[in-house]
């Protein structure tokens, strides 16, 4: 199956091209964002075996072709079955992140499970929320570069609030010291950028559900 979507906008040459799907390569000015789009789009695609395709030119737009593999219906439908059965909850979940994009991707994505759903754009106004209602919340999934705390800090603050609540942290980069920062301060599961909400779920169910540790 392929799907293409073209705009007929300003283009890109070569060299923006070779990195359009880099995470974190932008051409916005500072604080305009920090292009994981197109790499959260790379991430679904490579998730599900396809492959996609570019062209663009200055002055002539930008069109990207997807391509997906057909799935046998009836495999489709029981993997779709196994893993709702993985996947769905009933929960409250306080979701973090700077990138509105991102923050919207993983805010649906968990509703569509059937979760009850808090985004949070503002780090400091999320420590509040958190601070104001503690035992709302099932788990708390935040990102890890946000303006004013990073996640990390950010999750030794919740676990002083409630320390039995989970907290999962999100990070579009890691050489290994934030996953062991995040560890030390007590993350009850770690992913690295673009992460699809449905394995935010399953590990949110292996925690509520105790089959992984909490902190």
């Amino acid at each position: 199956m392929r799907l293409t979507v073209t705009d007929d906008g300003v283009g890109m040459d070569a060299a923006t091209l070779a990195r359009a799907f880099d995470p974190f390569f932008t051409t916005k000015h500072p604080g305009l964002g920090t292009g994981l789009g197109l790499a959260v789009v790379h991430g679904i695609v490579a998730a599900y075996d396809g492959a996609y395709a570019v062209e663009s030119a200055l002055g002539h737009g930008t069109s990207i072709s997807i391509y997906l593999p057909l799935a046998d219906p009836v495999t489709a439908a029981v993997e779709r079955a196994q893993q709702a059965a993985r996947t769905r909850g009933r929960e409250s979940i306080l979701v973090i992140d700077d990138e509105q994009d991102l923050l919207d991707m993983m805010r649906i994505g968990l509703e569509r499970l059937g979760y009850h759903v808090t985004g949070c754009a503002d780090p400091l106004q999320a420590l509040e929320i958190f601070r104001r209602e503690p035992a709302r919340w099932d788990v708390v999934v935040t990102d890890e570069v946000m303006p004013g705390i990073k996640g990390s800090a950010l999750i030794a603050k919740l676990r002083q609030i409630r320390p039995q609540c989970p907290v999962v942290l999100c990070t579009g980069f890691s050489d290994g010291s934030i996953e062991r920062r995040a560890k030390k301060v007590g993350a009850a599961g770690f992913f690295l950028k673009p992460v699809e909400p449905s394995r935010i779920a399953e590990k949110i169910r292996a925690l509520l559900d105790g089959l992984a540790p909490v902190g």
